[in-house]
């Protein structure tokens, strides 16, 4: 089954790379706005990686990273479905499952999420995804009663170590590549590379002689020149 499933998971990223274009890029690096906080991804490896914790976890601290991480892995999964099909990038992929408003917004569960996402799976035509989602059982990592797993079941922690490693491959990938690309309308695309995390940011060069950027660190994103429309969709660059 690891086997199968880490395979549906790469032929993902390789369809994403080949139809999504610039969306691509910005699904690698998560393009958002302006953040002063811990990247969700690596406040979520620890925790998978910690052999001695018992899950479904009762810390609200750790529930809470397992959440953020969570979405934020589903959000990388969604958008590799709908640059596979030459669609645009989402910096907010589960925005139409939110309810309320800012500060009281209340986020869609895990269920819901995934069930989404086997609905865009299914409406482009990936059953691999589909079936995938329904073995991977992420709900048992906050609902004991849930955590009664099969043979047939994905493992909720490698699903999500493998997903979270193929993404930071894939990110390694661009140390290799060319840093300078033309864009239409004689805008000009610097990719941002180190030798940590490989591709962290991008440079856009407009022709009449502005820029927008966007970084990817650690512990916050930098942004310039940058804006989303009501559909969570780059409105600008």
């Amino acid at each position: 089954m690891s086997c199968d499933f880490q395979d549906v998971l790469k032929t993902l990223f390789i369809e994403a790379e080949k139809n999504g274009g610039l969306e691509y890029i910005f699904t690698l690096l998560r393009v958002t706005g302006i953040t002063c906080s811990k990247d969700p991804l690596i406040e979520l490896e620890p925790i998978l990686n910690d052999q001695e914790l018992t899950l479904p976890a009762k810390d609200p601290t750790v529930q809470s990273c397992l959440f953020n991480g969570i979405e934020e892995s589903l959000d990388i999964l969604g958008n590799l479905l709908n640059c596979s099909v030459g669609q645009a990038y989402k910096h907010c992929f589960f925005r139409s499952l939110y309810n309320g408003a800012f500060p009281n917004i209340i986020k869609p569960s895990v269920e819901q999420m995934l069930k989404e996402l086997q609905n865009r799976a299914t409406q482009k035509s990936n059953p691999g995804i589909v079936d995938l989602l329904s073995q991977s059982s992420l709900a048992t990592l906050f609902n004991i009663e849930a955590s009664k797993s099969t043979e047939h079941q994905v493992s909720p922690k490698l699903f999500l170590q493998t997903l979270i490693g193929l993404y930071k491959s894939e990110r390694l990938k661009f140390k290799d590549r060319p840093l300078f690309y033309k864009l239409p309308r004689f805008e000009v695309l610097k990719l941002m590379v180190n030798d940590v995390e490989g591709l962290y940011g991008f440079r856009l060069y407009f022709s009449n002689g502005s820029s927008a950027h966007f970084m990817r660190l650690a512990d916050s994103t930098d942004v310039l020149n940058i804006s989303f429309d009501r559909e969570s969709e780059l409105g600008s660059v």
